[in-house]
């Protein structure tokens, strides 16, 4: 039964348990052994935050009689535990939190005791106000430190006000610490070392030499000797530069500090074995203590060395950067795919005529008795040469078509006919093996050079990073603390728009904090939404990245058919998501009709997809698609029509690479958006001239191919009926444009495809 209890309330048996240690620490604490406002400060403080009256007096009252079991000082505990209990009565019979006022005034008049017994004379009553003024300003203190710890937690980072109050609570309670003794022995120094020691391997170095200053100081206040406080601070100092060794080093530094200032510099008033022994058993306890304590107190803490956001940063750059390496991979293999059937190339036949001229008289003519003088004389050669001209273009040559000059002098004129038909094809096999080679020598350059500029850009993606506002970084991170969630780190990354991530570190219990929400609003005045939530290495934390979130959002209407019903369409279509708030709509068509312009559209396609989601500029995309598809042997044309839409800001972008026109309707007006330009694959050197559109919420954008545009009289008639068409869904709209076109036709003479696009406001519920 009892165990039950203990497990059911073991939580509160802890909280009270440390809420009483800190009380007996505090009721031993006097500023120059006279004035003591900290225990009774700390009482009304944690009345006023909520503790359970009945049991925070009760403990108040045995930590007071334990440094003063007098009458007087049992009158006194009873004044103020009256009044605390009185006042926590009051409030919770009328079922409201306690006023803060209300408190106060309760703290005023719980002092009636302390002043009956302090005001003697004349100084005692100066010492008594002082004490009284300095509890109000204790309960301030404490008011703050502990409000921020019950509300957001031992994990919370600090606000500045906050860290100034903990900083005195921690003076105050290290002045009470320097009562703290067994058998006469002070324990001061060995608690403080021990603290030191912790905090050397769970706090930032910075943090651990903090916290043994305060200490330090919090004692020296207490006795009045500032030589203890140098102490500490030294205790900080070792224990910190030894902190990235094993606890053995660090232990064994701490103990000959501590000797070293007994023994050799005399700083303590007596200091023999007993010192060295104490001293030896913390550092024992400190070896024993097993890491998954250390690990705990770490995870509790925000005070670390890591910096887990710039990790978040560089092993999400790497993974971007992998993701960018495995899409050009793919790209490669695309290219490689593409012109791996393609070939052209073209050979001088005026050489090849001279170099098969001399072949023919070198091998033919050579057992005749004439040979030499066919070499001397250049006109039989010249003769010999006219005539292969004449049978490259004839394919074949007779008798007939030989000179007089060889028929009056070849006395195998027959034979030396055969001999250059056959040399002749010969050179057209030749011809065709080496065109092939030297087609894809020309297509292996032009690879190259799209290559070189695909990594060029990428280089500059790894360059151009994004820059770290550390203003807003520290405004976003007070925001959070005063909402009360519990966060350790904040990076705001700004791009040329202005804020593009936020990331944080919060703890896990706080992911869902309706007060991280509010402090994005109110530092940015911006709506985010969360994109990215991963666990730290470190327990108990998690990393959220967040970025604004879209004003727009889309709804779209895509219809189709072909030319010829059951074949294949020569128009393929794309909507694919490139980023959070980008959508890519396209249209290729292919040259013709059919399986093959269907093949051709849909690699033009595939690639353009793949390049955009790997983040090339459009630039470098339409330049390098175009040279797969430049006509090697046959023709592979395909127009591009393509629109990149962004939520963020409402703006649209167009490339039209001999596509159509396409249509902006707003409300009763439209808009056209035309280019002038070749399809792809026919010439190289293509650069894209895009066209930035900003819409209005309501906007609707119809991207069509020529099938569907040329079936109108012409583009004014196109854009008329568009704007004329009520738009009470997308793809209903879609559905009409496309049924208007079969209507107007009489018989289909084209693919034809239609995509609409309605930029609607954003809503959570999206």
């Amino acid at each position: 039964m009892a165990k039950n209890i203990f497990i059911k309330y073991k939580k509160e048996i802890a909280t009270y348990t440390v809420l009483f240690l800190i009380m007996t620490l505090l009721n031993g604490a006097k500023i120059m052994n006279k004035i003591n406002p900290f225990g009774v400060a700390f009482l009304f403080s944690m009345v006023h935050l909520g503790k359970n009256g009945f049991v925070i007096s009760l403990l108040y009252f045995l930590s007071k009689v334990l440094f003063d079991f007098s009458f007087q000082g049992i009158i006194i505990a009873v004044n103020h535990i009256s009044v605390s209990i009185l006042l926590f009565l009051i409030y919770k019979c009328l079922k409201k939190p306690i006023n803060l006022i209300a408190t106060i005034i309760a703290l005023f008049f719980s002092q009636v005791g302390y002043a009956y017994f302090n005001i003697s004379s004349v100084g005692e009553i100066l010492a008594t106000i002082v004490c009284i003024i300095a509890g109000l300003l204790f309960f301030y203190v404490c008011i703050i430190s502990f409000g921020a710890v019950f509300f957001r937690g031992l994990q919370s980072r600090f606000t500045i006000d906050e860290s100034i109050c903990f900083s005195i609570f921690i003076i105050a309670l290290a002045s009470g610490l320097n009562r703290v003794s067994i058998w006469g022995f002070s324990l001061t120094n060995v608690i403080v070392a021990l603290v030191v020691l912790l905090c050397s391997k769970t706090f930032t170095k910075m943090a651990t030499i903090y916290l043994a200053s305060l200490l330090g100081l919090g004692i020296a206040v207490s006795s009045g000797n500032i030589t203890t406080m140098a102490i500490f601070v030294v205790y900080g100092i070792v224990c910190t530069a030894f902190s990235d060794k094993n606890k053995v080093v660090s232990s064994l530094c701490l103990l000959i500090t501590d000797v070293v200032f007994g023994l050799f510099f005399n700083a303590y008033a007596y200091y023999d074995y007993v010192n060295i022994i104490a001293m030896s058993v913390v550092g024992i306890v400190f070896i024993l203590l097993p890491q998954k304590i250390l690990d705990k107190i770490k995870g509790y803490s925000y005070s670390y060395d890591a910096n887990l956001t710039n990790e978040f940063i560089i092993m999400g750059q790497k993974e971007l950067l992998k993701q960018k390496i495995s899409k050009i991979a793919e790209l490669f293999k695309q290219m490689q795919f593409s012109y791996r059937n393609l070939s052209v190339g073209e050979i001088d036949k005026e050489n090849a005529c001279s170099v098969l001229c001399e072949e023919i008289i070198s091998s033919h003519c050579k057992e005749c008795p004439k040979h030499n003088e066919c070499l001397e004389n250049q006109k039989i050669k010249e003769a010999i040469h006219q005539l292969l001209m004449f049978c490259l273009e004839k394919k074949k040559v007779t008798l007939l078509d030989a000179n007089n000059l060889i028929t009056t002098n070849c006395i195998s004129l027959s034979s030396m006919i055969g001999e250059v038909n056959q040399a002749v094809n010969s050179y057209y096999e030749y011809e065709k093996k080496i065109k092939n080679e030297d087609a894809n020598k020309m297509i292996i350059a032009e690879h190259l050079a799209g290559t070189s500029e695909l990594f060029n850009e990428l280089g500059r993606f790894i360059a151009d990073g994004n820059i770290v506002n550390e203003k807003k970084s520290k405004l976003l991170l007070d925001e959070l603390t005063i909402n009360k969630v519990v966060v350790s780190e904040t990076l705001v990354l700004e791009g040329q728009n202005g804020v593009e991530t936020v990331l944080i570190v919060v703890r896990n219990s706080d992911v869902l904090s309706t007060g991280i929400m509010e402090s994005l609003r109110s530092v940015f005045r911006l709506d985010f939404i969360n994109v990215v939530r991963k666990m730290t290495r470190l327990s108990g934390w998690s990393i959220l990245s967040f970025i604004p979130a879209p004003r727009y959002s889309l709804s779209v209407g895509v219809s189709g058919s072909a030319k010829e019903d059951g074949a294949f369409s020569g128009d393929t279509y794309s909507l694919t998501k490139i980023s959070e708030t980008k959508m890519l709509f396209a249209i290729a068509d292919g040259m013709g009709h059919g399986k093959r312009a269907n093949e051709i559209s849909t690699v033009a396609l595939s690639l353009v997809e793949n390049f955009y989601r790997a983040g090339f500029s459009s630039k470098t995309i339409i330049s390098s698609v175009n040279k797969i598809l430049l006509p090697i042997g046959e023709e592979n044309f395909t127009t591009l029509d393509v629109c990149v839409v962004d939520t963020s800001n409402g703006t649209a972008d167009f490339i039209k690479i001999g596509a159509s026109v396409s249509v902006i309707k707003s409300q009763n007006q439209s808009v056209m958006v035309s280019s002038d330009s070749l399809p792809l694959g026919i010439v190289g050197g293509v650069s894209p001239v895009g066209q930035k559109k900003v819409l209005k919420c309501g906007d609707v954008i119809v991207l069509a191919s020529d099938g569907v545009v040329d079936a109108f009289d012409n583009f004014e008639d196109y854009v008329g009926y568009v704007n004329n068409e009520n738009v009470i869904s997308t793809q209903m709209l879609a559905d009409n444009i496309l049924e208007e076109v079969m209507f107007r036709e009489k018989q289909h003479k084209d693919d034809k495809t239609v995509i609409t696009i309605k930029l609607n406001q954003f809503s959570k519920t999206n």
